[in-house]
């Protein structure tokens, strides 16, 4: 398990700590942070391993579209370049059988969204092929690996202000 980014009211500002369970579950260890303090993000597993955290609110509270992924568990993370979705926080994410990420919905600060789009997953898959010792931008997915789907499940719940 791996908890990422987060937000305490009382310190006012999110955080980028990462943190991995151990195996035997006794105890959580220290990761490399997040390049980038994250909260309302979503953070997916693919089949692969490779760990997708994407968007979220940063630490000057707006809202960001920004993709970072690590394929060891945080030791290091690559900072991908922009999603093509408008940036947002508290959206949904998850992993289809062909490897892509669905991104759903989500709230930039005063606007909802109901849109659906999916990131490659042939892109994503090949960040399980590199290793990124620094925060750096990858030059190995291109910004066009996401599109937006028309609608073709039903989606329940969410959260409106």
């Amino acid at each position: 398990a791996l908890a990422a980014g987060g937000y305490y009211e009382n310190a006012g500002h999110p955080y980028a700590t990462v943190n991995v369970m151990r195996a035997d579950r006794s105890a959580w260890d220290a990761r490399a942070p997040l390049p980038g303090a994250r909260r309302g993000m979503t953070v997916v597993t693919t089949a692969v391993g490779v760990v997708v955290v994407m968007g979220g609110f940063d630490s000057s509270t707006a809202a960001s579209n920004t993709v970072y992924a690590t394929r060891d568990d945080g030791v290091a993370w690559c900072v991908l370049p922009p999603a093509d979705w408008t940036p947002r926080a508290y959206h949904a994410a998850a992993v289809l059988g062909n490897g892509s990420v669905v991104v759903v919905g989500g709230y930039n600060g005063s606007v909802g969204y109901n849109d659906v789009w999916e990131v490659a997953g042939v892109e994503l898959e090949a960040l399980a092929g590199q290793r990124c010792l620094t925060p750096t931008r990858s030059s190995t997915t291109t910004r066009k690996a996401s599109r937006r789907l028309r609608p073709s499940a039903t989606a329940s719940g969410g959260w409106r202000r």
